[in-house]
């Protein structure tokens, strides 16, 4: 595996992260406008702060809420030892002020990893299902992923992005629909139906393609801190193999960043051998 390539990957990451932020960006700030533009004059500091207070609020509430909707239990010797193992591997080889915490997650259907929180609220979660799937090198090439996710704050720049976007959103439309003159005007409500409509779907896709780039960045540079690609590689076809029965999501599943498909992330992979 070559350092070249691994390093162009996570460049182009941030890259495409930026570039998507700042798009994201432009797009809260036009519903702002438009608040401005029909509503009147309201304080662009009050307006700042509540979306600060939201995205806080956000950053703070979401390790709490994963651990209730996903039912995480702190992982023991006992029940996964070589979870354990691996995850103090990291942790050893690694300077954390404070390490992620090992959980078994009962409600993610199927074999499923994913990181979550910052600071001391981090921990990566893994199904049992996924924990019997795999085997040793496997599965230390799954967490090494979670892990790259954690180094790089994707838990974090996911979550304060939607709660920009989707806070933007929710503030224009409460203060206008209490501020506009035309709020009880027919054409008014189409027109705010179609621009929720609209900037719900452009906020969603704007996350999702993030999402991507961060995953494809995480893969990257999970296989560095193992060696190879070729664990992760084998781990991400069984996961496939073993999750495409056509179950339906569960909650947590549609709480958590999407993913590419398996074979553009394998081709990826690839990609970093040659």
């Amino acid at each position: 595996m070559r350092r070249t390539k691994v390093l162009a990957t996570l460049t182009l990451g941030w890259v495409h992260t930026i570039v998507g932020l700042i798009l994201l960006l432009l797009f809260s700030f036009v519903f702002i406008l438009l608040l401005l533009r029909f509503a009147g004059w309201i304080p662009l500091r009050l307006i700042a702060s509540i979306i600060g207070i939201v995205i806080l609020f956000a950053l703070l509430i979401s390790p709490v809420a994963i651990k209730s909707i996903g039912k995480l239990r702190s992982a023991t010797r006992d029940e996964a030892p070589r979870f354990l193992d691996a995850m103090q591997t990291f942790t050893q080889n690694m300077l954390w002020i404070f390490p992620p915490r090992p959980y078994l997650c009962e409600v993610v259907d199927g074999a499923n990893a994913f990181a979550f929180g910052w600071g001391p609220f981090r921990g990566i979660a893994i199904s049992e299902a996924l924990y019997n799937l795999l085997d040793d090198i496997e599965l230390k090439a799954v967490l090494a992923h979670e892990i790259a996710h954690l180094r790089c704050r994707d838990v974090g720049i996911i979550t304060t992005i939607c709660a920009l976007t989707r806070g933007s959103l929710v503030l224009s439309t409460r203060l206008a629909r209490g501020l506009t003159p035309l709020a009880l005007s027919p054409i008014a409500w189409i027109m705010a139906a179609v621009l929720w409509s609209m900037g719900t779907m452009f906020s969603a896709f704007g996350v999702q393609w993030i999402a991507r780039q961060r995953e494809y960045a995480a893969d990257a540079l999970g296989s560095w801190y193992i060696g190879s690609t070729k664990p992760l590689i084998a781990a991400l076809q069984k996961l496939h193999d073993a999750n495409s029965s056509g179950r339906e999501d569960s909650v947590l599943k549609d709480l958590l960043i999407s993913h590419p498909h398996v074979s553009k992330r394998i081709s990826a992979l690839m990609k970093l051998e040659r």
